[in-house]
């Protein structure tokens, strides 16, 4: 059941960026699910002004938490485990929506599971088919592209939680035991993208284990809330920075399911406050920006030349159909469309 803020054995930290339209609506369903354990709300706002008067017609029984830079998923997460004071972290967006049952589910599984760092639920659409991709293996050597492709089908359809070497991130539970072992999520994957595929590796390679809880659903619209440029743009960076500097001694091992200890340079923010870890955050947003702001502008140029060749084109019918010859050959081509009309009746 919701609880006053920071009381609950679970916090449910929702990541959203701006207050748009579905925003209000996951924070009635996250507060509203029915669960035996007790939680907490923490909603994280990025690119929002303190002083934005939306935020006063947002609900009063739980914590929000406003940021005017855009500090990603990956650090909104962080800002939600600052605001944390039980045992697990979930990670929601506002594209999610509960299903009944989904959270206890999810208690159950890391109870049953004391070792397990994450616990990921089922994703299932808005007609309740389940969503692939929810969890499965890694493959030593494999390119991080490549862990979702590598997923064990028959995972999803099964009812019991069990071991696996990844899960989704969408309203996945997290220990924060775990969580503060490896100093949370990789701040160098901003602002999404592979967040949740680079956490289950480094949790993993501290020895906690992942399990999939087939369960615990939840209803995912699926990158409701970012646009395909961006998505391509942090596929393409993630995976380089993955594959590359990002987890040596790490991916080699990427293919054990059980949870084995792997020495490995941790991460480099390990142990400071949220102050320290936002300037980081910011430090790191800053050398993405650059590139994703090429791409943007490579988007819009292209699309600006296509219209710009549609009004050019609309324009000359214009100057077509103003025309002389056009008025005068109209009855013949009156007659041809009667032709062509009595010759297709033959």
């Amino acid at each position: 059941m919701l609880v006053s803020p920071g009381s609950g054995r679970v916090t449910i930290g929702l990541v959203a960026l701006g207050i748009k339209e579905g925003l209000p609506r996951a924070i009635d369903a996250f507060r509203e699910h029915d669960a035996h354990v007790d939680f907490d709300v923490v909603c994280v706002i990025n690119d929002v002004s303190p002083d934005n008067p939306a935020l006063a017609t947002l609900p009063a029984d739980i914590t929000v938490v406003p940021r005017r830079a855009n500090l990603g998923y990956t650090g909104g997460l962080h800002v939600a485990r600052a605001h944390s004071h039980g045992e697990f972290l979930v990670w929601g967006q506002d594209d999610m929506t509960p299903v009944e049952g989904w959270l206890d589910a999810l208690v159950d599984a890391a109870d049953a599971s004391q070792g397990a760092g994450m616990v990921g639920p089922r994703q299932v659409d808005q007609e309740g088919n389940t969503r692939p991709l929810n969890s499965g293996r890694t493959l030593a050597g494999q390119s991080s592209l490549t862990w979702p492709s590598t997923a064990d089908a028959p995972v999803p359809v099964r009812e019991a939680p069990c071991d696996v070497g990844w899960v989704s991130g969408a309203g996945a539970l997290v220990r924060l035991s775990a969580w503060d072992a490896v100093g949370g999520v990789d701040l160098r994957v901003w602002p999404l993208n592979y967040v949740d595929l680079a956490f289950c590796a480094h949790v993993r390679a501290h020895g906690y284990g992942v399990v999939h809880a087939p369960g615990a659903k939840i209803e995912h619209a699926k990158h409701g809330s970012s646009t395909s440029v961006l998505l391509n743009y942090t596929q393409a960076r993630n995976t380089q920075f993955l594959d590359g500097e990002g987890w040596p001694g790490v991916t080699e091992r990427l293919g054990e399911i059980a949870a084995s200890p792997v020495p490995h340079p941790c991460s480099p923010w390990l142990g400071a406050d949220i102050t320290q870890i936002e300037a980081r955050q910011l430090e790191e947003a800053s050398l993405a920006y650059l590139p994703l702001g090429r791409d943007y502008s490579d988007y819009r140029d292209a699309a600006e030349a296509r219209i710009a060749s549609l009004l050019g084109r609309d324009a000359l019918l214009d100057d077509v159909f103003a025309s002389r010859s056009w008025r005068v050959t109209a009855p013949l081509r009156v007659l041809g469309r009667l032709v062509r009309k009595a010759l297709g009746r033959r």
